[in-house]
Protein backbone atom coordinates (compact mmCIF):
# COMPACT_ATOMS: atom_id res chain seq x y z
CA UNK A 1 0.00 0.00 0.00
CA UNK A 2 1.08 3.42 -0.55
CA UNK A 3 3.24 5.48 1.68
CA UNK A 4 2.78 9.21 2.16
CA UNK A 5 6.13 10.54 0.68
CA UNK A 6 6.78 13.97 2.45
CA UNK A 7 6.17 15.59 5.24
CA UNK A 8 7.52 19.03 5.69
CA UNK A 9 8.81 19.63 9.60
CA UNK A 10 10.34 22.00 11.27
CA UNK A 11 13.70 20.00 12.39
CA UNK A 12 16.75 21.01 14.07
CA UNK A 13 18.59 19.46 11.51
CA UNK A 14 42.20 -16.37 -31.52
CA UNK A 15 39.06 -16.04 -32.42
CA UNK A 16 38.50 -12.33 -33.79
CA UNK A 17 35.28 -11.80 -31.84
CA UNK A 18 35.64 -9.45 -28.94
CA UNK A 19 34.03 -7.86 -26.01
CA UNK A 20 34.12 -4.05 -25.32
CA UNK A 21 33.45 -2.99 -21.77
CA UNK A 22 34.05 1.32 -22.28
CA UNK A 23 33.61 2.42 -18.70
CA UNK A 24 33.56 6.24 -19.24
CA UNK A 25 32.39 7.93 -15.86
CA UNK A 26 30.40 5.63 -14.11
CA UNK A 27 29.01 5.88 -10.86
CA UNK A 28 27.12 3.13 -8.80
CA UNK A 29 25.36 4.23 -5.66
CA UNK A 30 25.39 0.89 -2.71
CA UNK A 31 21.50 -0.47 -1.99
CA UNK A 32 19.71 1.69 0.10
CA UNK A 33 16.40 1.77 2.27
CA UNK A 34 13.96 4.82 1.95
CA UNK A 35 13.31 6.37 5.68
CA UNK A 36 11.70 9.26 4.64
CA UNK A 37 12.23 13.07 3.47
CA UNK A 38 11.93 16.44 6.28
CA UNK A 39 12.57 19.56 5.22
CA UNK A 40 11.82 23.12 6.61
CA UNK A 41 8.53 24.70 5.12
CA UNK A 42 9.96 27.41 2.87
CA UNK A 43 10.55 27.41 -0.55
CA UNK A 44 13.71 28.04 -3.35
CA UNK A 45 13.87 31.04 -5.51
CA UNK A 46 12.80 28.75 -8.09
CA UNK A 47 9.54 27.97 -5.66
CA UNK A 48 10.28 24.32 -4.78
CA UNK A 49 10.73 23.27 -1.66
CA UNK A 50 13.97 22.66 0.24
CA UNK A 51 14.04 18.74 2.04
CA UNK A 52 16.56 16.51 3.40
CA UNK A 53 16.12 12.89 1.88
CA UNK A 54 17.10 10.62 4.52
CA UNK A 55 18.23 6.71 3.81
CA UNK A 56 19.50 3.56 5.74
CA UNK A 57 22.91 2.44 3.85
CA UNK A 58 22.89 -1.31 4.80
CA UNK A 59 26.44 -1.56 4.16
CA UNK A 60 27.72 0.73 6.85
CA UNK A 61 24.40 -0.05 9.24
CA UNK A 62 24.46 3.71 9.37
CA UNK A 63 22.63 6.82 8.48
CA UNK A 64 22.57 8.35 5.16
CA UNK A 65 21.18 12.07 4.94
CA UNK A 66 21.09 13.58 1.08
CA UNK A 67 20.63 17.45 2.71
CA UNK A 68 19.15 20.30 1.01
CA UNK A 69 17.69 18.60 -1.78
CA UNK A 70 15.21 20.29 -4.26
CA UNK A 71 12.29 18.35 -4.31
CA UNK A 72 9.72 19.12 -7.32
CA UNK A 73 6.38 20.89 -6.46
CA UNK A 74 4.68 18.11 -8.33
CA UNK A 75 5.93 15.48 -5.89
CA UNK A 76 5.32 17.31 -2.67
CA UNK A 77 1.71 16.36 -1.90
CA UNK A 78 2.27 12.99 -3.81
CA UNK A 79 3.08 8.97 -2.45
CA UNK A 80 5.67 6.76 -2.46
CA UNK A 81 4.09 3.42 -4.40
CA UNK A 82 7.61 1.96 -5.33
CA UNK A 83 10.97 1.42 -6.58
CA UNK A 84 12.86 -0.10 -9.46
CA UNK A 85 16.38 0.34 -10.84
CA UNK A 86 17.08 3.49 -7.68
CA UNK A 87 14.25 5.16 -9.33
CA UNK A 88 11.09 6.32 -7.06
CA UNK A 89 7.44 5.93 -7.97
CA UNK A 90 4.94 8.49 -7.20
CA UNK A 91 1.26 8.50 -7.25
CA UNK A 92 -1.23 11.45 -6.72
CA UNK A 93 -4.76 10.57 -7.39
CA UNK A 94 -4.17 9.17 -10.95
CA UNK A 95 -1.35 10.72 -11.99
CA UNK A 96 2.05 9.23 -11.95
CA UNK A 97 5.48 10.30 -11.63
CA UNK A 98 9.04 8.36 -12.10
CA UNK A 99 12.03 10.83 -10.22
CA UNK A 100 15.67 9.69 -9.44
CA UNK A 101 15.19 12.35 -6.23
CA UNK A 102 15.80 9.55 -3.86
CA UNK A 103 19.10 8.88 -5.53
CA UNK A 104 22.43 10.25 -3.76
CA UNK A 105 23.63 10.70 -7.41
CA UNK A 106 20.96 13.05 -8.71
CA UNK A 107 21.43 16.58 -8.93
CA UNK A 108 20.77 18.29 -5.52
CA UNK A 109 18.38 21.16 -7.47
CA UNK A 110 17.26 19.83 -10.58
CA UNK A 111 15.39 15.71 -9.65
CA UNK A 112 14.88 14.51 -12.82
CA UNK A 113 10.59 13.58 -13.03
CA UNK A 114 9.28 11.97 -15.63
CA UNK A 115 5.17 12.28 -16.23
CA UNK A 116 3.43 9.36 -16.88
CA UNK A 117 -0.47 9.03 -18.85
CA UNK A 118 -2.87 9.10 -16.20
CA UNK A 119 -3.91 5.39 -14.89
CA UNK A 120 -7.43 4.06 -16.51
CA UNK A 121 -10.01 2.42 -14.75
CA UNK A 122 -10.42 -1.05 -15.42
CA UNK A 123 -14.30 -2.82 -15.29
CA UNK A 124 -12.52 -5.97 -13.72
CA UNK A 125 -10.38 -4.85 -10.64
CA UNK A 126 -9.31 -2.22 -9.06
CA UNK A 127 -6.18 0.69 -9.22
CA UNK A 128 -6.58 2.09 -6.17
CA UNK A 129 -4.28 0.02 -4.14
CA UNK A 130 -0.58 -0.28 -6.11
CA UNK A 131 1.43 -3.15 -5.01
CA UNK A 132 4.49 -3.30 -6.43
CA UNK A 133 6.18 -1.96 -9.52
CA UNK A 134 8.41 -3.18 -11.95
CA UNK A 135 10.84 -1.55 -14.67
CA UNK A 136 12.35 -3.08 -17.45
CA UNK A 137 15.71 -1.18 -17.73
CA UNK A 138 17.89 1.01 -15.73
CA UNK A 139 16.78 4.03 -17.13
CA UNK A 140 13.14 4.80 -18.11
CA UNK A 141 14.45 7.77 -20.37
CA UNK A 142 14.14 6.14 -23.97
CA UNK A 143 17.51 7.65 -25.19
CA UNK A 144 19.68 6.17 -22.79
CA UNK A 145 18.45 3.03 -22.83
CA UNK A 146 20.88 0.39 -24.81
CA UNK A 147 18.09 -2.28 -24.05
CA UNK A 148 16.10 -0.53 -26.13
CA UNK A 149 12.10 1.19 -24.89
CA UNK A 150 12.03 0.82 -21.27
CA UNK A 151 8.74 -0.98 -20.22
CA UNK A 152 6.89 0.37 -17.01
CA UNK A 153 4.52 -2.35 -14.95
CA UNK A 154 2.70 -1.37 -12.03
CA UNK A 155 0.66 -4.51 -9.97
CA UNK A 156 -2.47 -3.83 -7.92
CA UNK A 157 -3.28 -5.42 -4.91
CA UNK A 158 -5.60 -7.69 -6.23
CA UNK A 159 -5.61 -9.42 -10.33
CA UNK A 160 -5.16 -6.13 -12.07
CA UNK A 161 -1.77 -4.99 -13.93
CA UNK A 162 -1.30 -2.15 -16.05
CA UNK A 163 2.03 -1.63 -18.51
CA UNK A 164 3.35 1.31 -20.13
CA UNK A 165 6.56 2.79 -22.06
CA UNK A 166 7.49 6.28 -20.73
CA UNK A 167 9.68 6.83 -24.06
CA UNK A 168 6.40 7.10 -25.87
CA UNK A 169 4.51 9.74 -24.97
CA UNK A 170 1.63 9.40 -27.87
CA UNK A 171 0.80 5.52 -26.16
CA UNK A 172 -0.74 4.76 -22.40
CA UNK A 173 -1.38 2.31 -20.02
CA UNK A 174 -2.25 -1.25 -21.13
CA UNK A 175 -4.94 -2.89 -18.60
CA UNK A 176 -4.40 -6.66 -17.81
CA UNK A 177 -6.14 -8.83 -16.17
CA UNK A 178 -3.58 -11.13 -13.51
CA UNK A 179 -5.54 -15.11 -14.13
CA UNK A 180 -5.60 -15.52 -10.25
CA UNK A 181 -6.11 -13.50 -7.23
CA UNK A 182 -2.83 -12.26 -5.42
CA UNK A 183 -2.65 -10.46 -2.39
CA UNK A 184 0.23 -9.43 -0.12
CA UNK A 185 2.21 -12.57 -1.18
CA UNK A 186 4.38 -11.84 -4.28
CA UNK A 187 6.26 -9.08 -6.19
CA UNK A 188 6.11 -8.46 -9.83
CA UNK A 189 9.58 -7.97 -11.40
CA UNK A 190 11.81 -7.83 -14.45
CA UNK A 191 13.99 -10.46 -15.65
CA UNK A 192 16.21 -9.30 -17.91
CA UNK A 193 17.59 -12.52 -18.60
CA UNK A 194 13.70 -13.99 -20.28
CA UNK A 195 13.17 -10.09 -21.26
CA UNK A 196 9.67 -10.83 -19.27
CA UNK A 197 7.66 -9.69 -16.42
CA UNK A 198 7.58 -12.33 -13.92
CA UNK A 199 4.66 -12.92 -10.93
CA UNK A 200 4.84 -16.45 -8.50
CA UNK A 201 1.39 -17.43 -8.37
CA UNK A 202 -0.40 -18.39 -5.06
CA UNK A 203 1.32 -21.44 -3.33
CA UNK A 204 4.65 -20.70 -5.18
CA UNK A 205 4.04 -23.54 -7.34
CA UNK A 206 3.54 -21.59 -10.95
CA UNK A 207 5.41 -18.95 -12.44
CA UNK A 208 3.15 -16.08 -14.59
CA UNK A 209 5.04 -14.04 -16.70
CA UNK A 210 4.16 -11.43 -19.58
CA UNK A 211 6.37 -10.12 -22.48
CA UNK A 212 7.00 -6.61 -23.57
CA UNK A 213 4.52 -7.11 -26.32
CA UNK A 214 1.36 -6.19 -24.87
CA UNK A 215 -1.37 -8.16 -26.87
CA UNK A 216 -0.04 -11.06 -26.16
CA UNK A 217 -0.93 -13.83 -22.99
CA UNK A 218 0.54 -14.63 -19.69
CA UNK A 219 3.16 -17.54 -20.14
CA UNK A 220 2.65 -20.34 -16.95
CA UNK A 221 6.13 -22.47 -16.33
CA UNK A 222 5.70 -25.12 -13.80
CA UNK A 223 8.20 -24.95 -10.57
CA UNK A 224 8.69 -28.15 -9.64
CA UNK A 225 10.65 -28.11 -6.00
CA UNK A 226 13.55 -31.09 -5.41
CA UNK A 227 16.07 -31.39 -2.41
CA UNK A 228 13.46 -29.66 -0.31
CA UNK A 229 14.78 -30.09 3.30
CA UNK A 230 13.51 -33.01 5.77
CA UNK A 231 12.26 -30.42 9.00
CA UNK A 232 10.45 -31.75 11.90
CA UNK A 233 5.98 -31.56 11.44
CA UNK A 234 6.30 -29.21 14.00
CA UNK A 235 7.88 -26.75 12.09
CA UNK A 236 5.64 -27.33 9.17
CA UNK A 237 3.25 -26.75 11.28
CA UNK A 238 4.66 -23.48 12.40
CA UNK A 239 5.66 -22.15 8.44
CA UNK A 240 2.43 -22.87 7.88
CA UNK A 241 1.04 -20.29 10.66
CA UNK A 242 3.02 -18.06 8.84
CA UNK A 243 2.36 -14.87 6.39
CA UNK A 244 4.43 -16.16 3.57
CA UNK A 245 5.70 -14.49 0.55
CA UNK A 246 7.30 -15.92 -2.80
CA UNK A 247 9.97 -13.97 -4.89
CA UNK A 248 11.63 -14.30 -7.48
CA UNK A 249 14.58 -12.53 -8.10
CA UNK A 250 17.35 -12.55 -10.97
CA UNK A 251 20.97 -12.28 -10.12
CA UNK A 252 23.14 -9.96 -12.22
CA UNK A 253 24.75 -13.02 -14.16
CA UNK A 254 21.17 -14.12 -14.54
CA UNK A 255 20.55 -16.71 -12.51
CA UNK A 256 17.52 -17.13 -10.91
CA UNK A 257 15.66 -17.56 -7.24
CA UNK A 258 12.81 -18.19 -5.73
CA UNK A 259 12.77 -16.77 -1.86
CA UNK A 260 9.98 -17.74 0.36
CA UNK A 261 9.89 -15.56 3.32
CA UNK A 262 8.11 -16.78 6.40
CA UNK A 263 6.66 -14.13 9.05
CA UNK A 264 4.88 -14.01 12.15
CA UNK A 265 2.11 -11.69 12.23
CA UNK A 266 2.14 -9.52 14.17
CA UNK A 267 5.64 -9.22 13.87
CA UNK A 268 7.46 -10.33 17.26
CA UNK A 269 11.17 -9.39 17.22
CA UNK A 270 11.98 -13.09 19.59
CA UNK A 271 10.16 -15.05 16.72
CA UNK A 272 12.51 -14.82 14.04
CA UNK A 273 11.69 -14.93 10.68
CA UNK A 274 12.06 -17.99 8.15
CA UNK A 275 12.96 -18.17 4.84
CA UNK A 276 13.89 -21.16 2.22
CA UNK A 277 15.39 -20.29 -1.06
CA UNK A 278 16.03 -22.81 -4.15
CA UNK A 279 17.85 -21.86 -7.21
CA UNK A 280 17.14 -22.44 -10.50
CA UNK A 281 19.06 -25.93 -11.96
CA UNK A 282 20.62 -25.76 -15.77
CA UNK A 283 17.97 -28.90 -16.46
CA UNK A 284 15.03 -27.14 -16.59
CA UNK A 285 13.21 -28.61 -19.51
CA UNK A 286 10.45 -26.62 -21.37
CA UNK A 287 7.09 -25.32 -19.73
CA UNK A 288 8.97 -26.42 -16.29
CA UNK A 289 11.69 -24.65 -13.95
CA UNK A 290 13.31 -27.31 -11.72
CA UNK A 291 14.07 -25.60 -8.46
CA UNK A 292 16.77 -27.01 -5.64
CA UNK A 293 16.74 -25.59 -2.55
CA UNK A 294 19.82 -24.54 -1.38
CA UNK A 295 21.76 -22.90 1.66
CA UNK A 296 24.19 -21.30 -0.74
CA UNK A 297 24.04 -18.59 -3.03
CA UNK A 298 27.76 -17.36 -3.04
CA UNK A 299 29.17 -13.64 -3.31
CA UNK A 300 25.50 -12.82 -3.45
CA UNK A 301 22.81 -11.01 -0.94
CA UNK A 302 18.96 -10.50 -2.15
CA UNK A 303 16.62 -7.49 -0.90
CA UNK A 304 13.08 -8.02 -0.28
CA UNK A 305 10.67 -5.73 0.48
CA UNK A 306 7.96 -3.63 -1.65
CA UNK A 307 10.07 -2.42 -4.02
CA UNK A 308 10.70 -4.67 -7.07
CA UNK A 309 13.36 -7.70 -5.27
CA UNK A 310 16.82 -7.58 -6.74
CA UNK A 311 20.30 -9.07 -5.99
CA UNK A 312 23.79 -7.88 -5.71
CA UNK A 313 27.04 -9.12 -5.74
CA UNK A 314 27.91 -8.65 -1.87
CA UNK A 315 31.35 -7.97 -2.77
CA UNK A 316 31.36 -5.16 -5.02
CA UNK A 317 29.42 -3.34 -1.68
CA UNK A 318 31.81 -3.46 0.94
CA UNK A 319 30.36 -3.87 4.19
CA UNK A 320 27.16 -6.14 2.84
CA UNK A 321 26.42 -10.21 4.18
CA UNK A 322 27.19 -12.27 1.68
CA UNK A 323 25.11 -15.28 1.61
CA UNK A 324 22.24 -13.63 2.69
CA UNK A 325 18.82 -12.04 2.13
CA UNK A 326 17.87 -8.64 3.37
CA UNK A 327 14.59 -8.12 4.41
CA UNK A 328 12.20 -5.12 5.11
CA UNK A 329 8.64 -5.45 5.32
CA UNK A 330 7.42 -7.83 8.41
CA UNK A 331 10.85 -7.60 9.29
CA UNK A 332 13.74 -5.32 9.32
CA UNK A 333 17.05 -7.36 9.56
CA UNK A 334 19.60 -9.10 7.69
CA UNK A 335 19.04 -13.14 7.22
CA UNK A 336 21.73 -15.44 7.23
CA UNK A 337 20.86 -18.53 4.77
CA UNK A 338 23.34 -20.68 6.41
CA UNK A 339 22.78 -20.46 9.93
CA UNK A 340 18.95 -19.59 9.60
CA UNK A 341 19.36 -16.69 11.86
CA UNK A 342 17.88 -13.34 11.56
CA UNK A 343 20.21 -9.79 13.10
CA UNK A 344 17.41 -7.11 13.11
CA UNK A 345 18.81 -3.63 12.63
CA UNK A 346 19.02 -0.90 15.44
CA UNK A 347 17.14 2.46 14.68
CA UNK A 348 19.70 4.57 12.94
CA UNK A 349 21.35 6.71 14.84
CA UNK A 350 20.62 10.71 14.35
CA UNK A 351 17.17 9.79 13.16
CA UNK A 352 14.48 12.07 13.85
CA UNK A 353 12.69 11.28 17.33
CA UNK A 354 9.34 12.08 14.64
CA UNK A 355 10.22 9.50 11.86
CA UNK A 356 8.31 6.52 13.93
CA UNK A 357 7.60 3.97 10.22
CA UNK A 358 9.76 3.97 8.00
CA UNK A 359 8.78 3.47 4.01
CA UNK A 360 9.47 -0.34 2.65
CA UNK A 361 11.07 0.53 -0.07
CA UNK A 362 15.16 -0.69 -0.65
CA UNK A 363 16.66 1.06 -3.22
CA UNK A 364 18.93 -0.74 -6.00
CA UNK A 365 21.86 0.95 -6.78
CA UNK A 366 21.63 3.41 -8.72
CA UNK A 367 24.12 4.00 -12.10
CA UNK A 368 24.67 6.94 -13.96
CA UNK A 369 26.87 7.12 -17.53
CA UNK A 370 25.11 9.74 -20.01
CA UNK A 371 24.64 12.45 -16.81
CA UNK A 372 27.75 12.88 -15.74
CA UNK A 373 29.77 15.26 -17.81
CA UNK A 374 32.94 14.02 -19.83
CA UNK A 375 35.77 15.63 -18.53
CA UNK A 376 39.18 15.64 -20.38
CA UNK A 377 41.58 15.36 -18.14
CA UNK A 378 39.46 12.39 -16.76
CA UNK A 379 40.93 9.61 -19.31
CA UNK A 380 38.06 6.73 -20.79
CA UNK A 381 38.61 3.33 -19.59
CA UNK A 382 38.56 0.46 -21.88
CA UNK A 383 38.43 -3.71 -21.36
CA UNK A 384 38.70 -6.06 -23.86
CA UNK A 385 37.86 -9.88 -24.16
CA UNK A 386 38.50 -11.80 -26.43
CA UNK A 387 36.15 -15.17 -27.51
CA UNK A 388 38.34 -18.61 -27.09
CA UNK A 389 38.32 -21.26 -29.33
CA UNK A 390 36.86 -24.18 -26.76
CA UNK A 391 33.64 -22.03 -26.45
CA UNK A 392 30.92 -24.58 -26.11
CA UNK A 393 26.72 -24.55 -27.21
CA UNK A 394 25.01 -21.82 -25.83
CA UNK A 395 28.04 -20.34 -23.57
CA UNK A 396 31.02 -17.90 -25.23
CA UNK A 397 34.14 -18.24 -22.68
CA UNK A 398 35.42 -14.92 -22.88
CA UNK A 399 39.49 -14.10 -22.05
CA UNK A 400 40.50 -10.38 -21.20
CA UNK A 401 43.40 -8.90 -23.62
CA UNK A 402 45.62 -6.32 -24.53
CA UNK A 403 46.65 -7.50 -27.92
CA UNK A 404 44.22 -7.48 -30.64
CA UNK A 405 47.26 -7.26 -33.42
CA UNK A 406 46.48 -5.11 -36.57
CA UNK A 407 42.66 -4.44 -35.43
CA UNK A 408 41.17 -1.44 -34.75
CA UNK A 409 37.49 -0.79 -33.68
CA UNK A 410 35.46 1.73 -33.81
CA UNK A 411 32.48 2.57 -31.31
CA UNK A 412 29.87 5.23 -31.28
CA UNK A 413 26.35 5.29 -31.82
CA UNK A 414 26.64 3.61 -35.35
CA UNK A 415 26.84 -0.22 -35.20
CA UNK A 416 30.38 -1.10 -34.00
CA UNK A 417 32.79 -2.07 -36.27
CA UNK A 418 36.36 -3.79 -36.84
CA UNK A 419 39.24 -2.77 -39.33
CA UNK A 420 42.18 -4.07 -40.07
CA UNK A 421 44.65 -1.03 -39.74
CA UNK A 422 47.48 -1.88 -42.44
CA UNK A 423 44.35 -1.95 -44.83
CA UNK A 424 43.79 2.18 -44.02
CA UNK A 425 47.28 3.71 -43.79
CA UNK A 426 47.64 6.06 -40.56
CA UNK A 427 45.07 3.66 -38.18
CA UNK A 428 46.55 2.79 -35.05
CA UNK A 429 46.58 -0.92 -34.89
CA UNK A 430 45.70 -2.31 -31.27
CA UNK A 431 43.42 0.38 -30.52
CA UNK A 432 40.00 1.43 -30.19
CA UNK A 433 38.52 4.70 -31.54
CA UNK A 434 36.09 6.17 -29.52
CA UNK A 435 32.94 9.01 -30.58
CA UNK A 436 30.22 9.53 -27.56
CA UNK A 437 31.87 10.76 -24.04
CA UNK A 438 34.99 10.74 -25.65
CA UNK A 439 36.28 12.02 -29.05
CA UNK A 440 39.82 10.17 -28.99
CA UNK A 441 41.69 6.86 -29.85
CA UNK A 442 42.63 4.66 -26.62
CA UNK A 443 45.83 2.54 -27.03
CA UNK A 444 44.75 -1.15 -25.49
CA UNK A 445 48.18 -1.63 -24.31
CA UNK A 446 49.57 1.88 -23.16
CA UNK A 447 45.68 2.02 -21.70
CA UNK A 448 45.98 5.97 -22.92
CA UNK A 449 43.73 7.96 -24.64
CA UNK A 450 44.92 10.96 -27.23
CA UNK A 451 42.00 12.87 -27.62
CA UNK A 452 41.35 14.50 -31.14
CA UNK A 453 41.81 18.31 -31.75
CA UNK A 454 39.10 20.28 -33.42
CA UNK A 455 39.82 19.70 -37.32
CA UNK A 456 41.23 22.70 -38.70
CA UNK A 457 39.11 24.33 -41.71
CA UNK A 458 35.90 23.54 -39.64
CA UNK A 459 33.19 26.24 -39.81
CA UNK A 460 32.76 28.16 -36.46
CA UNK A 461 29.02 27.22 -35.70
CA UNK A 462 29.48 23.70 -36.33
CA UNK A 463 29.60 22.62 -32.38
CA UNK A 464 28.60 19.42 -31.93
CA UNK A 465 30.12 16.61 -34.24
CA UNK A 466 27.07 13.71 -35.00
CA UNK A 467 27.90 10.64 -32.94
CA UNK A 468 28.27 7.89 -35.98
CA UNK A 469 31.22 6.37 -37.08
CA UNK A 470 31.20 5.37 -40.60
CA UNK A 471 32.37 2.02 -41.84
CA UNK A 472 34.42 1.60 -44.85
CA UNK A 473 32.00 1.75 -48.10
CA UNK A 474 32.59 -0.49 -51.08
CA UNK A 475 31.24 -0.29 -54.57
Amino acid sequence: MSQLLFRLSKLSSRNNNVLIHKNSRFLSTSPYLILGVFGDDFRSACGNFLSDILLFDPAKEELLTVRDKTVPEELVCSQVMGASHGWGFFSDHNSVCISDTFSPLASKSDSKVITLPPITSMIYGQTEVVWNVAMSSSSPYHQDNEEGDCVVAIKFLGNHLTMCRPGRRDLGWTNKLIPFVCFENSNLMYSKREQRFSLPAPGGNYLCSWDLHFENEPKFTELVFRNIPQFPQSEWELMDSCFKEDHWVESPCGQSFLVKWYSHVPSIRCKEPMVMVFREDQDTNEGTKTMSYTEDIGDLCIFLSKSEPFCVVASSCPGLKPNSIYLMGHSFAVYDITTKTARHFERPKGLPESLTHFLPYWLAPFSMYSHVPSIRCKEPMVMVFREDQDTNEGTKNMSYTEDIGDLCIFLSKSEPFCLVASSCPGLKSNSIYLMGHSFAVYDITTKTARHFERPKGLPESLTHFLPYWLAPFSM
